[in-house]
């Protein structure tokens, strides 16, 4: 749903039924539409609930930014879960943390251990983080060393391009399939910063991608972030507008026939 900035849940859902999808993935980003922890009580999450119902869609994860070293991490991270289960998410996707802060992070994730158990949830830790991504094989390494059979891996192509854009983003992804969980598939146009755009129009080489995932299947959702972007030096940026609801709806759409084509084999949302 990071597609919708700007625009109410209801009428993103909305829009992404006429599109003919079955699942969604709202987000929450610290460089998108403003939030704070306000936005995961209850009576928030009963109300996108709804939503959802209305649209006849389902949720299929949650992306929320939050910051794993931070004091306050356990009471945002139990929000959240609680946020997820109640909207009819099985996954949530937090920003990983710096290599530095490893050992801080794991400490809060377990003592969330019980409640993820309880709701029958999952989590994944993403490179995309809001000062920019960070080294793919460092938060893989350290998904594989805390071994909690509910912590994964979640794959941002477009972050890892930006990372690392002298090596192909399949092969980027080959190397810590089996730490995958889920997956972002969007592309970037690269001049003068990184800007999203329909799959297959940008330089990320998504049908690379694609295909590395028949042989490596994992859940996936388009990620395309029309008004967010990044400026030459990395940093994370919003335009001031929201793009028109027909342009969203004409990007959606082409990079689902994208997939489609390309993935013929593999569920996708």
């Amino acid at each position: 749903m990071a597609a919708y900035d700007g625009y109410a849940p209801g009428q993103a859902l909305d829009s992404l039924a006429r599109l003919g999808v079955s699942h969604a993935e709202p987000a929450y980003r610290y460089c998108g539409a403003p939030f704070d922890e306000a936005s995961f009580a209850s009576t928030h999450a009963k109300r996108l609930g709804g939503a959802f119902k209305a649209a006849g869609l389902h949720c299929s994860a949650v992306f929320a930014d939050l910051d794993l070293v931070d004091p306050q991490a356990t009471s945002a991270m139990q929000r959240r879960l609680e946020f997820v289960a109640t909207v009819g998410g099985q996954l949530l996707i937090l920003p990983a943390p710096p290599k530095a802060m490893h050992r801080i992070a794991l400490t809060h994730l377990m003592a969330v251990a019980p409640q993820v158990e309880a709701l029958a949830l999952k989590l994944a830790l993403s490179p995309c983080t809001e000062a920019g991504p960070l080294a793919l094989p460092d938060v893989a390494d350290f998904v594989a060393s805390a071994q909690l059979p509910w912590l994964g891996l979640n794959f941002s192509t477009a972050q890892a391009l930006q990372a690392q854009p002298g090596l192909p983003v399949a092969d980027q992804f080959d190397a810590v399939a089996m730490a995958c969980v889920h997956m972002h598939l969007g592309d970037v146009r690269v001049q003068d910063g990184w800007f999203p755009v329909p799959l297959g129009d940008g330089h990320v080489a998504c049908a690379d991608v694609l295909h590395q995932i028949e042989q490596h299947p994992v859940p996936l959702t388009l990620d395309l972030p029309l008004r967010q972007y990044r400026s030459r030096t990395g940093q994370a940026r919003r335009a001031p507008y929201r793009p028109p609801l027909a342009d969203i709806e004409k990007a959606l759409s082409n990079s689902l026939r994208f997939v489609s084509k390309h993935l013929s084999s593999h569920l996708h949302h």
